[in-house]
C-alpha cells in the first residue's frame, strides 16, 4: 500500500507521545497500549499494539485525560473522553491514509491501522462528514 511499514508509524506515535514528557514500559500487558496520564507512562504491548491503539493513546496524551477505566474492560465505553478519541484518532488516520493516494476502502482502512471492526460505522460516518464523497459499504455497516 506505502512503503511505510505499520511499525514505522507505531513508532512515530510512540515518538510523540515520549515528546510530551512520557516515559515507557513494555509488556505482555492485557491492552495493546495505555498511556496514563497521571505518571505519564505509555504502556505498549509489543504483541499486540496497533497503530489505532496508540494513536488513540496519543490523543489522550495530548488531551490529558486521566482518572478512566481501561478503555477494554467493557465500563469506558460510556467515557466522553474515549468517544472523543476515538473520533480524533479515526479522523487523523483517514487524513494519513488520503496520502496513500488509494481508493478509499473500509476493511482495507481499518484492517491497515488496525481499527476495531465495530467502528466501521463510525468510520464511514466521519469519513463522509470530512470528504463529502460516497465509501464502499459493507454489509454489515448498511444493516
Amino acid at each position: 500500500m506505502n512503503e511505510v511499514s505499520t511499525q514505522d508509524i507505531v513508532d512515530e506515535y510512540i515518538s510523540k507521545i515520549l515528546g510530551l514528557g512520557f516515559g515507557m514500559g513494555t509488556g505482555d500487558f492485557d491492552v495493546p497500549a495505555r498511556a496514563d496520564t497521571i505518571l505519564k507512562i505509555l504502556f505498549i504491548n509489543d504483541d499486540t499494539v496497533t497503530i489505532f491503539a496508540i494513536c488513540h493513546e496519543y490523543h489522550h496524551a495530548l488531551s490529558k485525560h486521566h482518572g478512566r477505566l481501561t478503555a477494554f474492560n467493557g465500563n469506558d465505553s460510556r467515557n466522553p473522553n474515549e468517544h472523543d478519541c476515538n473520533y480524533e484518532t479515526i479522523e487523523e488516520l483517514i487524513r494519513r491514509y488520503q496520502t496513500f493516494d488509494v481508493p478509499f476502502n473500509t476493511i482495507t482502512f481499518m484492517t491497515w491501522f488496525g481499527i476495531p471492526f465495530e467502528f466501521e460505522s463510525k468510520v464511514i460516518e466521519i469519513y463522509k462528514s470530512n470528504y463529502q464523497l460516497e465509501v464502499e459499504e459493507t454489509y454489515y455497516a448498511q444493516n
